[in-house]
C-alpha cells in the first residue's frame, strides 16, 4: 500500500480495507493490551511499517474509524496510544447527552467528539470544520458508523461577523488550522465564517446540550455571539481549549463566568464550565 494514494483514493473504499496485517497487526495488539506507553509507544511507533499500511482501520471503544498517518497528529495519537483518548472530557459528557441531547463539535476535526457524543445518544451533532481534506475524512467516519441522520457536517468556521477569511494550515498536522493571522507558518486557504446564533437559527437549534470547542486561538470569536443569546439556547456544558489562551483578543473564559457559567475542571489543555442559570 503506496503512500502516494490520496486522502480522497483512502476515503472511497470501505471500512475495514486498510485494516492492518502483519507486524502492524501485531503491534496495534500491543497497544489494545494497554502496554503502549513511554519508550514501548515510541518503539511502536518507530516499527510501524508505513508502506504498508499508512492508512489504518480501526474500532476505537466501538467507534470505527480510519485513521491517515503523517498528516494529521490526533489520528496518531489514537492509533498509538493505549490511554482512551479525552476519556475525562467524554464522562463529563455523557450526562448531558445520553437521553438524546444537542451537541456541538466545533473544530471537529476527523470526527472523534462527534462520534463519540452520538455513540453515548446524543439525538444531533453539529460538526463544524472548514478544512477540506480533514472535513472528508469526518465524513467517512460519520458514514463508516452509519450516522449520517444524527451528524450534520458544516464547511464553515465560527466567528463574530459573518465573512470570508483565511485559514492557515501546516502540512504535517492537518487539525491544528488556525484563523488566527500571522501566528503559524504554513498552507493557506479561504473559509467561510458565520455567527453561531445565525447558524443555529438556520437549523431550527434551540437548545444546546453540551458544546466543545477547539480552534486554535480563535475561540473568543467564535463564542462571543452566545453571549447575546437567550437563556434557553445557552449551552448547559462547555468543554473550551485554552492552550492558545494567548491568541485571544478577550477571555471568553472569563465572560463565560460573567454570564452563569462556573467552571468546574480543567486538564491541561481544556476548561469545563457549567450553566448555572
Amino acid at each position: 500500500m503506496s503512500n502516494a494514494r490520496t486522502t480522497s483514493e483512502h476515503q472511497q473504499s470501505t471500512w475495514g480495507i486498510y485494516r492492518p496485517k502483519g507486524i502492524n497487526k501485531v503491534l496495534l495488539s500491543i497497544v489494545r493490551l494497554g502496554l503502549s506507553h513511554g519508550k514501548i509507544k515510541n518503539a511502536i511507533q518507530y516499527l510501524w511499517n508505513t508502506k504498508e499500511c499508512s492508512v489504518v482501520d480501526i474500532n476505537y471503544h466501538n467507534v470505527l474509524l480510519r485513521c491517515s498517518l503523517g498528516t494529521n497528529n490526533i489520528e496518531g495519537r489514537i492509533l498509538f496510544s493505549s490511554k482512551f483518548r479525552e476519556k475525562k472530557e467524554l464522562s463529563l459528557l455523557k450526562p448531558f447527552l445520553k437521553d438524546g441531547g444537542v451537541f456541538l463539535d466545533i473544530g471537529a476535526n476527523v470526527g472523534y467528539y462527534s462520534l463519540m457524543a452520538a455513540k453515548m445518544g446524543a439525538r444531533k451533532v453539529l460538526s463544524f470544520e472548514p478544512n477540506k481534506t480533514v472535513r472528508e475524512r469526518l465524513q467517512f467516519n460519520r458514514d463508516a458508523n452509519g450516522l449520517q441522520e444524527v451528524i450534520d457536517i458544516l464547511p464553515v468556521a465560527l466567528g463574530n461577523k459573518e465573512h470570508t477569511t483565511t485559514m492557515t494550515c501546516s502540512s504535517t498536522d492537518l487539525g491544528a488550522g488556525t484563523l488566527v493571522q500571522n501566528c503559524v507558518e504554513g498552507e493557506t486557504f479561504p473559509v467561510l465564517v458565520q455567527r453561531i446564533d445565525t447558524v443555529l437559527a438556520e437549523k431550527g437549534i434551540n437548545r444546546i446540550d453540551a458544546l466543545k470547542i477547539d480552534v486554535e486561538g480563535y475561540e473568543d470569536e467564535a463564542l462571543l455571539p452566545l453571549l447575546g443569546c437567550s437563556d434557553e439556547l445557552m449551552p448547559k456544558f462547555i468543554i473550551i481549549e485554552h492552550a492558545h489562551i494567548n491568541l485571544w483578543k478577550k477571555n471568553i473564559i472569563e465572560l463565560l463566568t460573567e454570564h452563569h457559567y462556573l467552571i468546574v475542571g480543567s486538564t491541561r489543555s481544556n476548561t469545563f464550565l457549567k450553566y448555572l442559570k
